[in-house]
């Protein structure tokens, strides 16, 4: 079985982090290894409400990290990265905390991934073209 490593950064995500966290179902749960919220220090209630929902779910899989400064997006990815490689994971999904695209897309680069996992990359957009 393949593993997965889901990183969602957050910054000022309060809006939008339990929706996005709320929308990992349980059959989308049960093929990733781990997802952990990576607080960029957020000046708003996005970790206590992150919290608030990973105690909902109730699921050991969630973890939250937070970042002692803030590194911008490009060094939380690189956290991001570190955290999947000493989980040995096999393929990573970033996930943005800020609702940029729906949960439920990450069934679809999974299905990608079951089908042929011989491909290194996967990139969605939010942008249509």
């Amino acid at each position: 079985m393949i593993k997965v490593f889901v990183a969602i950064p957050c910054y000022n995500c309060e809006r939008h982090i339990e929706k996005v966290l709320g929308g990992f179902s349980a059959s989308l749960v049960n093929k990733i290894h781990k997802v952990v919220v990576i607080d960029n220090c957020s000046t708003d209630a996005t970790v206590s409400l992150a919290k608030k929902k990973i105690l909902q779910l109730n699921n050991s899989k969630f973890e939250i990290r937070r970042n002692k400064k803030n590194y911008g997006l490009g060094g939380t990815f690189k956290i991001a990265f570190e955290l999947a490689l000493a989980e040995a994971c096999d393929f990573f999904i970033f996930l943005h905390g800020d609702g940029q695209a729906p949960t439920y897309e990450v069934e679809k680069l999974l299905k990608h991934i079951e089908e042929d996992p011989t491909y290194s990359a996967y990139l969605g957009s939010r942008f249509m073209l």
